[in-house]
């Protein structure tokens, strides 16, 4: 069967990885990036783990593939002040154990479990939604395009419920006095994440009203409502259609993606975080 739906095969043009490839090659310290890409030649970095080569045309064709060059996008997660990336963690035998601590959080886990950072999986989990409705466009179930849809729309919502559990939780551990204010509480409260946003502008003392006109904001509102039109139906038919259901699935890339850079933003802090780029990023689908 013909699929219904199609996806970019790129994250990014060529022009805009490389320039998201230099921006970051040069803030670590590369010289004569262009040189180095037209010849080949490998970049050293001097890093804290020790010397990394990385090959700068591999890093342009993975921010191509996928938003973000693997090498560089590491290095600066890393570095990131408030929001280091955790680690996936799998134990596949009965007789292992393994325990993580983060502040004072300490999970454990042992008999197949895994350990993961839900900022990153979110972030997978719509890439990975977002294709499986497109693939399931193919097939003869409508069924499986709208189990995929429907997914999308909860992981969507979940990442950034995600990142304010997770910049507060950080937050909280460095200034224990934050508890006491307002918007922070807000925040933490589990509650309309609608207001949750807003008093994340609030505590870092920016305003709403600007930026509630912005493609971001109406991108993050559609994409609210139709997952509380699936989470909390209050009508005994569920409908959809493919030309409908394409406007939400590239929705995530302002809606979710671009509103966390801006929230990061408000935050004085960089948005260029690798799971933030790769939804920001993330190729458009349309009808065939």
């Amino acid at each position: 069967m013909r699929k219904m739906l199609k996806i970019a095969p790129y994250h990014r043009s060529e022009e805009d990885a490389r320039e998201y490839v230099r921006k970051l090659a040069t803030q670590f310290g590369v010289t004569n990036f262009g040189t180095k890409v037209a010849t080949g030649k490998v970049a050293t970095l001097d890093t804290s783990s020790g010397i990394l080569r990385v090959d700068l045309r591999n890093e342009i064709q993975l921010a191509r593939e996928t938003g973000v060059p693997r090498n560089l996008q590491s290095l600066f997660d890393n570095s990131d002040p408030l929001m280091p990336p955790g680690f996936s963690l799998g134990i596949s035998s009965k007789h292992l154990k393994a325990t993580m601590t983060i502040g004072s959080l300490t999970q454990s886990i042992d008999a197949y479990g895994i350990l993961e950072p839900p900022v990153d999986v979110l972030a997978s989990d719509i890439l990975h939604f977002r294709k499986e409705a497109v693939d399931a466009s193919g097939t003869d179930s409508l069924v499986a395009v709208a189990r995929a849809y429907r997914t999308y729309l909860q992981v969507s919502i979940s990442l950034l419920d995600a990142f304010l559990g997770h910049a507060t939780f950080v937050m909280a551990e460095r200034k224990p006095n934050l508890l006491e204010n307002k918007h922070f509480e807000q925040i933490r409260n589990v509650g309309s994440l609608e207001k949750r946003i807003e008093a994340w502008f609030g505590l870092c003392g920016k305003s709403l009203p600007d930026f509630g006109k912005s493609k971001r904001w109406s991108d993050f509102q559609a994409l609210r409502r139709e997952r509380n039109r699936y989470v909390h139906p209050r009508e005994p038919l569920y409908s959809l259609s493919m030309k409908e259901a394409v406007q939400i699935l590239n929705a995530c890339r302002e809606g979710v993606g671009g509103l966390l850079e801006l929230l990061r933003r408000a935050a004085g802090l960089d948005e260029r975080l690798g799971f933030i780029q790769k939804i920001k990023t993330a190729p458009p689908i349309e009808m065939v």
